[in-house]
């Protein structure tokens, strides 16, 4: 049996609790399994369930919570599951900060998305390769880059964020992007390379760069070839 990505376990998960928890508590209980139970393949669905749901619940609710967790992991199919939660969480993420419920906030002092920290690995490994490839060039496309930026579709305080970044004004991106505008930037970058390098060269020094991104922590909740 193909294993299933994240993705598709996080839609489970999302699928049958959004059937018994709302706002909030949905949202803490996606988080606690994001970062205790989704980097492996099985959910230990006793342990889980005993964790979410508290001594001041029904037996009731909690046998209908497992019951739906069960049903969820074995026997659903994609078009049965609800879209993938993983930007309403993120946006959930920046508004508790550090006051999650459930969750032991020293795994994650600093609300940064996971995808924030991929994205900008992806772009941190792009650009140092492009400007080893021509360090001269490459203040001519980095200015190409962020006329680019600011001509895409995305809120201004994106913008002025990643504009600081790349003018080494700041060391790190904070906000949370969407999936669309980091795909947007990440393949303006690799047009951009196409143009002076040719498809070939900017193919490998893209793959470089997702497998760079592959490799730290944060991967493992966000795959860097969804910016792709």
């Amino acid at each position: 049996m193909k294993e299933k990505s994240i993705t598709e376990r996080r839609r489970i998960v999302y699928s049958a609790l959004a059937k018994h928890f709302r706002e909030d508590r949905l949202f803490e209980a996606l988080w606690l399994w994001e970062q205790k139970y989704g980097t492996t393949n099985s959910l230990e669905i006793r342990k889980f369930v005993s964790e979410i749901v508290s001594s001041e619940d029904t037996d009731e609710l909690k046998s209908r919570v497992y019951r739906s967790l069960t049903k969820a992991t074995y026997f659903s199919i994609d078009s049965e599951l609800l879209p993938d939660p993983y930007e309403e969480m993120q946006r959930y993420r920046e508004r508790v900060k550090d006051s999650f419920k459930y969750i032991d906030t020293s795994l994650d002092n600093v609300a940064v998305s996971f995808a924030t920290v991929v994205f900008e690995q992806v772009l941190t490994v792009f650009l140092a390769q492009m400007k080893r490839k021509n360090s001269v060039d490459y203040e001519n496309m980095l200015h190409q880059f962020k006329e680019r930026l600011a001509m895409l579709e995305g809120e201004a305080i994106q913008k002025l964020e990643l504009k600081n970044w790349l003018n080494k004004k700041t060391n790190a991106l904070k906000l949370h992007y969407s999936e669309y505008f980091m795909r947007s930037l990440v393949n303006e970058l690799y047009v951009l390379c196409c143009e002076r390098y040719g498809p070939v060269v900017a193919d490998r020094l893209l793959a470089a760069s997702i497998d760079s991104a592959s490799g730290i922590e944060e991967a493992r909740h966000f795959d860097p070839r969804r910016l792709l």
